[in-house]
């Protein structure tokens, strides 16, 4: 229970994640999601090297369809209109965008595999884990109100050296900034290792990102 992901490879897979580095995909989208929050992208188990897990490696068993459907339908706790309200898709559906978040990440994180519940498993437990989780850090590491503490609001172009020391003063580690072609603000990525199965630490990002000088942080709406 004590022991960080990608410290050694011997735990079992249901006890600690077998790909360690998390990475906690946020980003900002004009006339998409709450004008005082960044949306989802998504919560991604990588390889403890940083690399994109291999599909084979994951439970193709589990790759559902539907994803809406199955939040909707699973018991009711806001889960469903917090997805709508923050993990909002940009162009295509939120079924498309959420399903494809399952299918290519979800089901490559070990702990969430159904036998890892033992005799408790409800169907469609390991989707609503998932996602909830995602969201709860997302609520945690609230990127929008660390950017706000430094004076740093939408409508200006900060340097990038002043988010990266914003989101280092909020939370204690920095992040990977990623900028548009156009130099505007783009998307956030914070990286966990996870102690036992859900406690997420934040550690050091591998790389600082695309954003370079003066970013943009455009409104909203």
């Amino acid at each position: 229970a004590d022991i960080l992901s990608c410290s050694t490879t011997t735990l079992d897979t249901c006890c600690s994640p077998k790909h360690g580095l998390l990475v906690l995909a946020q980003q900002w989208v004009p006339g998409k999601g709450p004008r005082d929050a960044f949306t989802m992208h998504g919560l991604w188990p990588d390889t403890c090297s940083g690399a994109q897990v291999p599909i084979r490696e994951c439970d193709a068993s589990r790759s559902y369809n539907g994803l809406d459907n199955i939040l909707y339908n699973y018991d009711y706790d806001q889960l469903y209109d917090n997805m709508t309200t923050y993990w909002p898709s940009e162009g295509r559906s939120n079924n498309w965008f959420w399903t494809h978040e399952w299918q290519k990440h979800g089901i490559c994180v070990s702990t969430l595999a159904p036998k890892c519940y033992g005799s408790e498993y409800k169907r469609y437990q390991d989707v609503h884990d998932y996602f909830e989780q995602a969201l709860d850090l997302r609520t945690e590491y609230d990127l929008y109100a660390a950017l706000d503490s430094a004076g740093i609001q939408p409508g200006s172009n900060p340097d990038d050296s002043e988010i990266h020391s914003a989101i280092r003063a909020a939370f204690g580690e920095d992040a990977m900034l990623q900028c548009d072609p156009h130099g505007d603000i783009r998307e956030i990525r914070l990286y966990f290792h996870v102690k036992g199965k859900s406690q997420y630490v934040l550690t050091a990002p591998l790389e600082t990102g695309s954003c370079q000088g003066s970013v943009g942080y455009p409104e909203k709406y």
